[in-house]
């Protein structure tokens, strides 16, 4: 009797305990944001290296970056986790633009839009509609 008294006691607590372990990786945490030198390392693969440029426009264009990403990173620790305000955001992006277009040529600067986009995070569109709660 006391032989099955501890098996059953272990299999109560055995499924009691295992939705609790199951449940603890079910929401992993975002991925790492990539460093400030690791983002202008991309963008000098994705865009100065795509547009044939000069050594001084390549430069101006990766400060350009190099502030547009430090000013971002503190907007984002500013609102702890939160969507920034979109209107900061492209505040933030027409001033980076306008430093890169007052150096680069119409076509390049045209070239260079184009190749920005591809630098864009890509985001997790949901599939199919909303669910409902």
């Amino acid at each position: 009797m006391r032989k099955y008294s501890h098996t059953i006691l272990l299999f109560i607590l055995v499924l009691t305990f295992s939705p609790l372990f199951s449940q603890i990786n079910q929401h992993p945490l975002p991925p790492k944001q990539p460093s400030i030198q690791e983002r202008l390392e991309m963008i000098d693969n994705k865009i100065c290296n795509q547009l044939e440029i000069t050594f001084e426009q390549k430069t101006a264009i990766k400060n350009a970056f190099r502030v547009f990403f430090t000013d971002m990173d503190q907007m984002m620790r500013n609102v702890n986790g939160a969507s920034p305000d979109k209107a900061k955001i492209e505040k933030l992006e027409n001033s980076r633009d306008e430093k890169i277009k007052n150096i680069l040529s119409p076509a390049l600067y045209f070239r260079y839009i184009k190749f920005e986009k591809t630098t864009r995070p890509k985001r997790n569109k949901p599939k199919g509609p909303a669910p409902s709660k």
